[in-house]
């Protein structure tokens, strides 16, 4: 299972929600691999508690004390509602994810047509700025029809 935190480096809160959650099935003998996204806003029971999302649930389990720890009821809310027996795992924060990202040189993002997109930004941080009556400031970002590498502090956008 792969975990995406969201960990406060601010007051070192570790074992916040959990917004990516992706179940990851590896056939040794076939050489393929499956992935099962499970959706942060999923409703599940949670042993030995009330009915919640299920981003929630490895907090709780940290919070009280749950034997195992927050892993282990999260471990153990997939069993219950899906089946799926979790044998091993894997938990990174937004800035390991960043760091594991630009580790590998950034990821290709396949783009099959052109894309145009626009973001409110200060003048000051770009020469695209285009302005829409006086005061509000949007840059336009135009990518032709083809891949795009995404650095680590890009990809989770």
């Amino acid at each position: 299972m792969l975990l995406g935190n969201d960990n406060d480096p601010a007051t070192g809160k570790v074992g916040g929600r959990t917004d990516t959650l992706i179940i990851v099935s590896i056939n040794t003998e076939q050489e393929t691999a499956s992935m099962l996204s499970i959706p942060r806003d999923l409703y599940v029971s949670v042993p030995g508690w009330i009915p919640n999302r299920i981003n929630t649930v490895l907090a709780r389990g940290e919070s009280a004390a749950y034997p195992g720890g927050g892993i282990q009821l999260l471990k153990d809310t997939i069993l219950y509602n899906m089946g799926i027996e979790i044998d091993h795992y894997a938990r990174v924060d937004f800035e390991s994810f960043q760091t594991i990202v630009n580790a590998m040189g950034g990821v290709e993002v396949a783009v099959s047509c052109a894309l145009t997109d626009w973001r409110l930004k200060s003048p000051e941080l770009d020469v695209l700025v285009e302005k829409i009556g006086s005061s509000t400031p949007l840059k336009r970002v135009s990518t032709p029809s083809m891949g795009i590498r995404l650095s680590g502090t890009c990809a989770p956008a």
